[in-house]
């Protein structure tokens, strides 16, 4: 997005309309269309950018100088490393594994510049990682991404709080996406709705506790940390890998269990007996959505026992008359999700 914004600053001073060769292009466009980037910049600016004819070229580049940078920045823990560091060999090799993919060489880069790792054995468990899948399948063209995904996550000291906050991040992002599908709202709108996802975590969960859990997966989320970023993804691929079984194996997301916390979230915000340690944002959140996780739950204990305490149509009705954020003719699909709440944990 910066860059963008620099390529607009660029334009109104050069007068010069530019062509804007992306890998993304929908993702760039999006930018563009909700207004993320201001200024003259139209998506019909954005054309795809084909890695294929010119990958070999500037990934060895890229690399070269981001190697660089890396080397001076890591100074103190790189005395003993020979030079030249990264050798041509190590280098080639990369730009190998990477199959003309741009988010490889990337995540690779950030995985290595990490602080509070030497750069140098990084490299070397990268250059150690399987280039088949888990199949042993040597022409899939992310085996090596998804060796890398697998390698970062597996640094967590915490599982069970790992994937849940994964899935709780898809599908936080997912409501957003359904209140712009639905048409009744615009991306601004939207943005003021959605509380921050952090602040709904800790509602459950000691922030502490979630910063210490992805403290080893700074090269996954954008900059600068995952937290502060509000936990977002450093691109859409890792998303796909999470939620591909093959791809992700034990770190694989479970939808159920995501909908449980986000669920578990949304009623002690709601339960709350210190309301001002509650943002606005959140309740709303959480008054809008508790019954949609609930009924798409996996059905802890715990849930079950915080839906025991809510007065769910009190709740419903008293959320479904407060106005501006939240239309009446959402009103029914709660009640029908209280329903099934009560389908699938209490009659049985």
């Amino acid at each position: 997005m910066e860059v963008l914004r620099w390529i607009n600053a660029v334009w109104q001073k050069e007068c010069t309309a530019p062509i804007i060769c992306a890998l993304e292009v929908q993702e760039v466009q999006e930018y563009i269309r909700c207004g993320k980037v201001l200024g003259n910049i139209r998506k019909s600016h954005v054309k795809r950018f084909d890695i294929s004819k010119y990958g070999e070229t500037i990934l060895p580049n890229l690399g070269k100088e981001r190697f660089h940078e890396i080397r001076r920045r890591h100074s103190d823990l790189m005395i003993h490393v020979p030079r030249p560091w990264p050798t041509s060999q190590q280098i080639e090799y990369l730009v190998e594994k990477a199959s003309e993919q741009f988010i490889y060489p990337s995540v690779v880069l950030k995985y290595i510049d990490d602080s509070g790792a030497v750069p140098s054995d990084r490299l070397n468990i990268v250059l150690g990682l399987p280039t088949e899948d888990y199949d042993g399948n040597l022409d899939s063209p992310f085996a090596a991404l998804d060796a890398l995904y697998l390698q970062i996550l597996s640094s967590s000291k915490n599982q069970t709080i790992l994937n849940r906050t994964l899935a709780a991040i898809i599908l936080f992002r997912e409501t957003t996406q359904t209140l712009l599908a639905d048409g009744s709202r615009s991306m601004e709108c939207v943005l003021i709705i959605q509380p921050r996802l952090v602040n709904l975590l800790q509602t459950t969960t000691d922030l502490g506790r979630i910063h210490a859990t992805l403290s080893e997966l700074h090269s996954l989320f954008q900059e600068p940390s995952p937290v502060e970023s509000d936990f977002q993804f450093s691109h859409a691929s890792f998303t796909d890998f999470l939620l591909g079984p093959c791809r992700s194996l034990h770190f694989s997301i479970d939808k159920a269990s995501g909908h449980d916390y986000l669920a578990q979230c949304c009623l002690d915000a709601i339960l709350s007996k210190d309301k001002g340690k509650v943002s606005i944002p959140v309740v709303r959140y959480a008054q809008r959505y508790w019954a949609y996780h609930s009924s798409n739950a996996s059905g802890s204990d715990k849930l079950l026992s915080k839906l025991s305490q809510l007065d769910m149509y009190s709740n419903a009705i008293h959320t479904g008359l407060l106005p501006g954020y939240y239309p009446l003719r959402m009103f029914s699909k709660d009640l029908m999700s209280i329903m099934q709440i009560w389908t699938r944990f209490y009659e049985s």
